[in-house]
């Protein structure tokens, strides 16, 4: 497996990880997921926050995979999911059918992931979801592997929230023609974390995950929304195995080598080499 590493990409650190004892102090008692095909989740009701103002909103999660077989072609994947919704002045809180937005943010993965993708699904009522998945490609990631210490995350939600509306999103309903939709960017009606949760996807082999609650919490830090040009759409440069690596998201770039990752994201090998 190669993972993208070294230095970042993208300039602003937004995601970081520290291994903890097994035995540390966690938010609550963790909760086990075990899936032997598909997908399990184990949910975490948050307090939807406003990601509006000067200060960093945080999500924390403690996870260790317990159970995850090296066996050729097992692939899986760990995932914390925070939904966010675009909450404007004057709009009724009952009203039903507003779009979502759902911020996916990868904890392990057994694949190579070098950048994020936008998704969109629209309900047979015409209600569009709009999915954005990060990449592992931020220096800090955890392999798919079972692991006797547990993980201890923190995301700065603001920067992904930021990647999420720099471009827009593809959407198809059942029968309606491909359209393109992009998010309202004004940053002080977005909230996040109504709903959160952790996803353990195993394919081929069996896997099981031992996840805490979702911590969301505002920090002391502040968020300059002026980063979000410098953080979105990913453009940069990687360390993959020894090569150095570039890549881009949001849409095919011009030149030769550029070969699709996952959705908009592209990647080519530059020839030099570096140091992970």
């Amino acid at each position: 497996m190669t993972v993208a590493m070294g230095f970042p990409c993208g300039g602003v650190a937004g995601q970081t990880v520290n291994a903890t004892g097994s035995a540390g102090a966690h938010p609550s008692e963790p909760k086990m997921i075990e899936v032997r095909h598909g997908a399990e989740s184990a949910t975490s009701d948050t307090d939807q926050r406003p990601v509006g103002g000067d200060k960093e909103i945080e999500v924390s999660v403690h996870a260790r995979l317990v159970k995850a077989d090296a066996a050729p072609g097992h692939e899986g994947d760990l995932m914390l999911t925070v939904i966010s919704e675009f909450d404007p002045p004057g709009r009724s809180r009952l009203l039903s059918g507003s779009p979502r937005l759902l911020i996916r943010l990868p904890l392990s993965s057994s694949g190579d992931a070098y950048g994020e993708s936008r998704s969109c699904h629209v309900s047979r009522e015409g209600v569009p979801t709009f999915i954005f998945t990060a990449g592992l490609d931020e220096k800090n990631f955890v392999p798919f592997l079972a692991s006797e210490k547990d993980q201890e995350f923190h995301f700065s939600l603001n920067k992904y929230l930021c990647r999420a509306l720099a471009a827009p999103f593809q959407c198809k309903g059942f029968a309606g023609p491909l359209t393109e939709e992009k998010l309202p960017s004004e940053m002080m009606h977005w909230k996040v974390g109504s709903h959160s949760f952790v996803q353990l996807e195993s394919r081929n082999a069996p896997a099981k995950a031992e996840v805490s609650e979702i911590t969301l919490s505002s920090s002391s830090k502040p968020f300059d929304y002026a980063t979000c040009a410098a953080v979105a759409p990913s453009n940069g440069l990687c360390c993959v195995a020894h090569k150095t690596t570039e890549w881009h998201c949001g849409g095919k770039p011009e030149g030769a080598g550029w070969h699709q990752v996952s959705g908009d994201c592209y990647h080519r090998e530059t020839g030099g080499s570096c140091e992970e």
